[in-house]
């Protein structure tokens, strides 16, 4: 699925870079997800061979291993993050213009989002570092400290969107196109909006729910749930936006 959708981004990216447009929000969006989707896809291979089904851990994976794992399964998440940065400031600059305060947009909510991507790049760098040393020998799946870092950003993310992804919907209550058109547009986004809010927390409940313990993957079940925190969770949101910037720049 990770593969077939990263496949669906690079096609309308080269489809979009055909046009010769300049750089867009939707074509930001779309290399986003084609790296976080590339990168997803070789996690999964990268834990047929590294992590424990049965111990539920990654404690007979050697270390350089360990760490492509441990890199392989964080950086789309922050990547994805980024994603939904990038829709709540879709959000937000089509609420403030409407408001005349394209100044407040540009001056303020860019700058701290700039800000904000960076310090979480750079927090994560620095806890790659900590798993290539002092934490040499961690082997569960998720770190509490990791866990709680990310809960954060997605929490904070999610309050954001869901705000300016109403007043989003208010200002296009205003716009004078027709009818059937302004219903449909209306729906994506807060169908679009929904989704990646209640997605963003439940992976927040769940990082920090199964923090520093072992998650075997020895049966159907086990197998089912987490298809539904990669499936439900993280990948079916992400569908949607391609979806949603199918036209939109």
């Amino acid at each position: 699925a990770y593969a077939i959708t990263s496949a669906f981004a690079g096609l309308q990216l080269i489809r979009l870079n055909g046009r010769g447009a300049p750089w867009t929000t939707q074509k930001v969006l779309h290399v986003l997800v084609v790296l976080a989707t590339c990168v997803r896809a070789t996690f999964f291979c990268l834990s047929m061979k590294t992590w424990g089904w049965t111990s539920g851990d990654l404690s007979a994976a050697e270390p350089m291993a360990r760490m492509a794992f441990y890199v392989c399964d964080e950086l789309p998440t922050m990547v994805f993050f980024t994603v939904y940065t990038a829709v709540t400031l879709f959000w937000a600059e089509m609420y403030y213009i409407a408001s005349d305060a394209a100044r407040i947009y540009e001056d303020t909510v860019q700058p701290v989002d700039s800000v904000v991507n960076t310090a979480a790049y750079v927090f994560l760098v620095g806890l790659w570092l900590l798993f290539a040393t002092r934490w040499a020998d961690y082997v569960y799946y998720v770190n509490r400290a990791y866990a709680i870092f990310v809960s954060v950003l997605y929490v904070c993310t999610a309050a954001l969107l869901f705000a300016f992804g109403r007043s989003a919907a208010k200002e296009l209550h205003q716009v004078p196109i027709e009818l059937q058109m302004r219903r449909k547009k209306l729906r994506e986004v807060s169908v679009m909006t929904t989704a990646i809010t209640a997605s963003m927390v439940g992976r927040a409940l769940v990082l920090v729910a199964f923090a520093d313990q072992p998650l075997p993957v020895n049966s159907l079940f086990a197998v089912f749930l987490a298809s539904v925190y990669f499936g439900a969770l993280e990948l079916l949101p992400v569908v949607l936006v391609l979806y949603y910037y199918r036209r939109m720049p």
